[in-house]
């Protein structure tokens, strides 16, 4: 407001500021928006407006701070980092183990960037994820016998009037574990065999036979409990091996001489 009269009250308003954001009509004072807006980048905005009178002699002039506060538009989609997960975990980890947190990122301002997860398909009531963490936990026993892969849909939802929403691949991997409780047992501590020197090679020379404890367990799956043997240490090694049923067999013929006594540690192994 001028308080002059005639000329000298006539008022011209201009914009000080170095900016291209917002202009100011010269005769009414409106400042205008003249560029897009981004709240995310900057939320307030300082604008120096000048008003001159209309003196041809002496104009006068006064300098106001204008304060533009951008309010928040819910414009920004959820974002998932990375893109997509892959993970392997064991059959035998117990349930609520965290297998992996998922992560999306929204760049808008209080409910508009604030996001909540959810898992769609895959999952088999196997995991669930917690709404506001997005941390995936297992929700019941797995088992690498019934099935060694899960492809999980997950979901990222903001909490903005007009909610935006993204997906994301899951993968997770179940890694078989021996579920053998027991050991394998031999019959007999020692075994003894005999052979000619002039035998040809795969010659028996003797049977070790072992159990295993775990194959009368009433949850055991065929196939878990096959027992394999090996020749561990012993004298004359090279000279002798030994198959699958527990067989020992002359495999080199070359230096099996009379009356020689070779001793062997076997190991049997589930």
């Amino acid at each position: 407001m001028d308080r002059d009269e005639g000329k000298n009250a006539d008022v011209a308003y201009s914009i000080v500021s170095d900016t291209s954001l917002f202009s100011v009509n010269r005769q009414t004072g409106d400042i205008v928006v003249t560029s897009a807006l981004d709240r995310e980048k900057q939320h307030e905005h300082h604008i120096e407006i000048r008003a001159t009178d209309g003196s041809d002699v002496h104009p006068l002039s006064s300098v106001v701070m204008v304060t533009v506060a951008v309010e928040d538009v819910n414009d920004n989609i959820p974002t998932f980092v990375p893109s997509s997960y892959h993970v392997q975990i064991r059959e035998d980890l117990p349930v609520g183990a965290v297998v992996m947190t998922i992560v999306a990122k929204d760049s808008d301002h209080g409910n508009s960037g604030t996001v909540r997860y959810a898992l769609l398909s895959g999952m088999d009531d196997k995991f669930e994820v917690d709404r506001e963490a997005g941390t995936i936990r297992i929700l019941k026993s797995l088992d690498f016998e019934t099935k060694q892969r899960y492809n999980i849909t997950a979901r990222a939802r903001d909490r903005g009037q007009r909610s935006w929403t993204s997906r994301c691949h899951v993968i997770i991997d179940i890694t078989d574990v021996n579920e053998n409780l027991h050991a394998p047992v031999f019959g007999d501590f020692v075994v003894r065999g005999e052979v000619a020197e002039d035998s040809p090679v795969n010659t028996v020379v003797m049977q070790v036979t072992a159990t295993d404890p775990d194959a009368d367990n009433p949850t055991a799956i065929p196939g878990d409990y096959t027992l394999t043997y090996s020749i561990k240490d012993g004298s004359g090694l090279g000279l002798f091996n030994i198959d699958n049923t527990g067989e020992c067999l002359v495999s080199y013929i070359s230096y099996i001489f009379l009356h020689q006594v070779y001793s062997h540690v076997i190991s049997a192994s589930s």
